[in-house]
């Protein structure tokens, strides 16, 4: 049984736990299990932020300041290359999305492609 689902179900039984609710009825009688999500658990499940958002950000936003931040992006002959936000900017146009692997703000990682790390 979806949530999403249009057709109409016939409850027999419902019992209500800490983190399920269980139903008897439907169309078969048999017996399905809804996971419940409290607000807290949607909040770690949001979507991981793409590095186009983070440069966005880090650009456009005035309560950051651009000069707190380098990237870590692999170049093809150099391996893992760090550099400063701002010479980044003048350099994007070589510097290809998906190569980026880190932002960092004074010396602390705040997002990592590999490790999935997003304090954004």
């Amino acid at each position: 049984m979806s949530l999403r689902d249009k057709r109409t179900y016939i409850i027999a039984n419902l019992s209500v736990g800490k983190d399920n609710i269980s139903v008897l009825g439907g169309y078969t009688g048999i017996s399905k299990q809804i996971e419940v999500y409290h607000e807290e658990d949607y909040e770690k499940k949001s979507k991981f932020r793409t590095a186009e958002y983070i440069i966005n950000r880090i650009q456009w936003d005035p309560n950051l300041n651009l000069k707190e931040y380098r990237i870590g992006y692999e170049d093809r002959f150099l391996g893992i290359v760090e550099i400063e936000f701002d010479e980044f900017i003048a350099k994007a146009a070589e510097i290809k999305e998906h190569r980026i692997k880190y932002f960092k703000k004074t010396g602390e990682v705040v997002w990592d492609k590999n490790l999935k790390i997003d304090k954004f």
